[in-house]
């Protein structure tokens, strides 16, 4: 069986996730998700909400997913490869990220896992297209935006996202 782990926040879930899983469900016949945390970022939904978020919005797949919520995944990606048996790490090069800083993050990836497992994992990447614009930062700019927000994420996470929005929105004032 051939695996592929996939690491990011996902916070929000976004159509331009979606559309990363399902080119890597087409390629490999299991993705493990690691859901993680960037102490750089303040997140609107907690691990395990996007866990539930990703696996509602993955629900047709949910059979070739297994999705956790790993704070320490980067520490931890070592052996994640090798419970797994995963030789591929999937890959979403978003606008703005330039292929130096992915090279960057590929090399330290790759390190991790020679030093742990001893092998070398294959890096599989899936470009966006100009015009794709999703992003879990515009997702946030219209989260009070029902219109705009249909177009962006997938139509069962609208009403939840709408309502942290509200939330997040409220505390701030």
């Amino acid at each position: 069986m051939k695996t592929a782990i996939v690491i990011g926040s996902f916070d929000t879930f976004h159509n331009g996730h979606k559309d990363l899983l399902t080119y890597g469900l087409g390629i490999f016949d299991r993705l493990v998700v690691e859901i993680s945390d960037d102490p750089k970022k303040k997140y609107w939904f907690t691990g395990e909400e996007r866990r539930k978020m990703l696996l509602l919005a993955m629900s047709d797949h949910a059979h070739r997913l297994e999705v956790h919520y790993n704070q320490n995944n980067l520490k931890d990606l070592g052996d994640i490869c090798r419970t797994y048996d995963a030789y591929h790490i999937l890959r979403g090069i978003k606008a703005g990220r330039t292929l130096d800083e992915e090279l960057r993050l590929q090399n330290v990836y790759r390190f991790i896992i020679e030093e742990t497992c001893g092998f070398v994992p294959e890096f599989v990447y899936k470009l966006t297209s100009d015009a794709d614009f999703r992003g879990s930062s515009i997702v946030k700019i219209y989260a009070d935006r029902r219109d705009i927000l249909q177009k962006l994420v997938p139509e069962v996470l609208v009403e939840p996202i709408i309502a942290r929005g509200r939330e997040i929105h409220a505390h701030e004032s």
